[in-house]
């Protein structure tokens, strides 16, 4: 896990409209801000995590886990795990003694990505890292 930090601000520009649909305001500035610093897993939850859970808790999700459809996109136990329902992805959190980001959490963590990326796996191009070796 990672720690985000509270401080990060970000200023976003957004459209304002009213209730037909009809542009009112062309800019509106927002600012995000996230008042405690908060803990986010560094890499998205696996395939092989998501099945650990579901065989050692005996959960029984939302719908049936339509497994071809999952190894499709994720065909490794340690790709991520996708297409869960948020009530899975609540149970799998509170089995691994977690809890899912706020809204604003994510956004303030999508959003201020670029002050810690490298902890989040982001990273930077290599060509980008003067102080890492390309192989």
């Amino acid at each position: 896990m990672v720690r985000i930090p509270e401080k990060l601000e970000k200023k976003v520009i957004v459209p304002t409209y009213d209730e037909s649909g009809n542009l009112v305001s062309p800019e509106k500035e927002v600012v995000t801000k996230v008042p405690e610093s908060f803990y986010m897993d560094a890499y998205e939850v696996t395939v092989g995590q998501f099945k650990k859970f579901l065989k050692s808790s005996g959960y029984k999700p939302d719908m049936p886990i339509n497994w071809s459809q999952v190894y499709r996109a994720s065909p490794k136990d340690k790709h991520p795990m996708i297409i869960v329902s948020w009530h899975d992805a609540t149970a799998y959190a509170k089995w691994a003694s977690k809890r899912l980001p706020t809204e604003m959490e994510w956004e303030h963590a999508a959003l201020n990505r670029t002050h810690f990326t490298d902890a989040l796996g982001f990273g930077h191009a290599p060509a980008a890292r003067p102080d890492r070796t390309q192989l």
